[in-house]
């Protein structure tokens, strides 16, 4: 048979893993006999994996604060920190609840409080993220540690530490 009206098959499996829940694009290159052959492309779906971890997020100090890090954060007297709880896989990637989760917040520091909402949170089934947190800061004080615990699923319990500033020292 002659070369040129042969068809070239060649299958290689080459081994993918990923943890990050995305839509990569993975391609293959090659040459035959010296030519460059077409890419061949396709898409892989990673999905997040299960609801298993809860992190704080959406801190509103200081301002952009999304991942609520610098901690602790300084609050200043009589000031108010909004947030939120996200529930995180395993791989730390955005993952929704299965079905609805209560979580508790406590706090070890007098001087810091809970503002409208109280000390509870919920995480909506179907949903990745709480209702809005208001942690509120009164005068003086030191540091606290609010600790945001859910009952059911298993959940590691997430931390923040929010401590208090001098007026003219916050977050500095």
């Amino acid at each position: 048979m002659d070369d040129r009206a042969r068809s070239l098959t060649h299958q290689k499996d080459l081994p993918y893993a990923d943890t990050k829940a995305a839509t990569p694009t993975l391609t293959a290159n090659g040459t035959v006999n010296g030519v460059v052959v077409t890419p061949a492309t396709t898409s892989v779906n990673v999905v997040a994996a299960s609801a298993s971890v809860m992190a704080f997020v959406n801190c509103s100090l200081p301002s952009g604060n999304d991942s609520c890090g610098g901690q602790p954060i300084a609050m200043s007297n009589n000031a108010n920190m909004t947030l939120n709880i996200m529930l995180l896989d395993a791989f730390n990637n955005p993952a929704v609840a299965g079905s609805t989760v209560t979580v508790t917040l406590t706090n070890n520091e007098p001087t810091f409080s809970f503002g409208t909402g109280g000390a509870t949170a919920s995480v909506a089934t179907g949903s990745g993220t709480s209702t809005q947190i208001v942690l509120r800061h009164g005068v003086n004080g030191g540091t606290d540690t609010l600790t945001a615990h859910a009952a059911a699923g298993g959940f590691s319990d997430a931390t923040l530490q929010a401590k208090s500033s001098p007026p003219g020292r916050v977050n500095g």
